[in-house]
């Protein structure tokens, strides 16, 4: 972090990650452009989200590439869920970007405030 004060979200980089209507479409895609080989897609379940969105679990379909040390996640909406309300609102596109923080809460406090 040189030059840069300690803050809350000290912690490192992690993903872009992207909301998609076809995972398999966009990940092959993503793949090519790269050269690496289509990852293989897999269903993942109860996912939890905090209480901004109801404390409810969600369910996505997801794939990642890696490519020049940069994970790029991509998720497809599989029940209703932040992801799919990006998507009506916006289309296909980065949803977010990923910090590894020390303490979640203590992050998510001072970026609210």
């Amino acid at each position: 972090m040189r030059g840069q004060a300690a803050t809350k979200v000290d912690g490192e980089f992690t993903h872009i990650s992207l909301a998609v209507r076809d995972v398999d479409k966009t990940a092959k895609a993503v793949a090519e452009v790269f050269g690496l080989p289509a990852p293989q897609s897999r269903i993942v379940r109860n996912i939890p989200f905090p209480p901004s969105y109801g404390n409810r679990t969600m369910v996505g379909k997801v794939s990642s590439v890696t490519a020049n040390g940069v994970r790029i996640e991509m998720i497809q909406p599989m029940s209703p869920s932040p992801w799919q309300d990006f998507i009506d609102e916006h289309g296909d596109g980065v949803h977010h970007i990923g910090w590894d923080v020390s303490d979640y809460s203590e992050a998510v406090q001072f970026l609210e405030s």
